[in-house]
């Protein structure tokens, strides 16, 4: 069958004495992988069905690592990181050899059918659901292909959703499973968790900490003829797919206007006869447009080769500005790593003029 027919064609490297799954989960040279995506996606299955079902994540990224390396880390049904229990079957699973593991998933089938069979004779089986994605190196779409052809041979439901950022997968894993989500108002497009619904919640959050710096602040925003700006260092990786569809959000809040302050704030009542802040006003007198951050990715895909001097790990272990493949302006510039989960600030108009040099 399709399964036996992976497991044989994808055996363990022997250039390496085992495999371990870490924290990163496994990281390698993309030559090394296929085994282990094809061993992920048997397992990500097996983890669901052990959760009653409940959906579970793989995601194919390498983050900082060069480009020429990839990995894979799976996610609980909770959205955090694989149960530790599980991340030593992770490594058995990696190492075994394949005619001993075929064996394995035969005997985990038979003990899943007889289980549910004495629950409840009547109930279907449970199902098994697994969310995959992937960043932007060449080699992840054929590697994830693997793990989905594996997961769906095991018959669990693979939900793919391309490229994607880490915290991204790991949050449509956390929205998929409401079940553990309790006090929590989701509407149903957050339940499937569509990325507008990924990017609306990372807004209403920015939003919120801008309201934090009060009416007076707001008041000099909103009058502000000047427009903050922060180029966003991508490391010619997935941000740089992202940040435009998070700034056409802010863009669009700005329209619609901005941040609601509450009717007792000294600037609703003190600069009722402002000219120019009655301008930046819309209807409702409680809510002012401020001058909400403009972001502008650059060393985005294509730029330049993924993390190469370039991106959040990068400036923070070598203290150095990173190069810039893309050379686009100055300011306040934030450095994001490979799969977009962290970041660094530096200043950009002296990171300019010491790595445009070397672009």
């Amino acid at each position: 069958d399709e399964l036996s027919r992976l497991l044989k064609h994808y055996p363990p490297s022997t250039s390496i004495p085992s495999y371990e799954y870490g924290t990163a989960g496994f990281r390698y040279d993309r030559t090394l992988l296929p085994s282990i995506m094809v061993r992920m996606g048997i397992l990500s299955s097996l983890r669901s069905h052990s959760l009653n079902g409940e959906a579970v994540g793989i995601m194919v990224t390498a983050s900082h690592n060069p480009e020429q390396d990839n990995g894979v880390k799976l996610s609980d049904s909770d959205g955090g990181m694989l149960h530790s229990k599980w991340e030593g079957v992770a490594t058995r699973l990696a190492n075994v050899d394949w005619g001993v593991l075929i064996e394995w998933i035969k005997s985990q089938k038979q003990t899943m059918v007889k289980s549910e069979s004495e629950t409840n004779l009547a109930s279907k089986p449970k199902p098994m659901v697994v969310h995959v994605g992937r960043d932007t190196r060449l080699h992840s779409k054929s590697l994830s292909q693997l793990s989905i052809r594996a997961a769906l041979a095991m018959g669990a439901t693979v939900i793919d959703h391309g490229e994607v950022t880490t915290p991204q997968l790991h949050y449509y894993v956390l929205r998929s499973n409401i079940q553990n989500m309790p006090n929590a108002l989701l509407s149903f497009s957050s339940a499937v968790g569509y990325e507008r619904d990924y990017v609306c919640g990372i807004v209403g959050a920015y939003l919120s900490l801008v309201g934090t710096a009060g009416a007076t602040r707001a008041a000099r925003d909103a009058t502000s003829s000047t427009a903050r700006t922060m180029y966003v260092d991508c490391a010619c990786g997935i941000g740089g797919l992202k940040i435009p569809m998070l700034n056409s959000m802010l863009r669009q809040c700005e329209a619609e206007g901005g941040i609601l302050l509450p009717p007792s704030s000294s600037f609703s009542s003190s600069s009722s006869s402002s000219s120019s802040s009655s301008s930046s006003r819309n209807n409702n007198s409680n809510i002012f447009v401020p001058a909400l951050i403009n972001l502008i990715p650059f060393n985005v895909p294509g730029d330049g080769p993924l993390n190469e001097q370039c991106g959040a790990e990068f400036v923070q272990k070598q203290q150095k500005a990173p190069k810039i493949y893309t050379n686009d302006g100055i300011g306040i510039a934030t450095d994001a790593d490979g799969k977009q989960d962290k970041g660094t600030t530096t200043i950009s108009s002296s990171l300019l003029s010491s790595s445009s040099s070397s672009s």
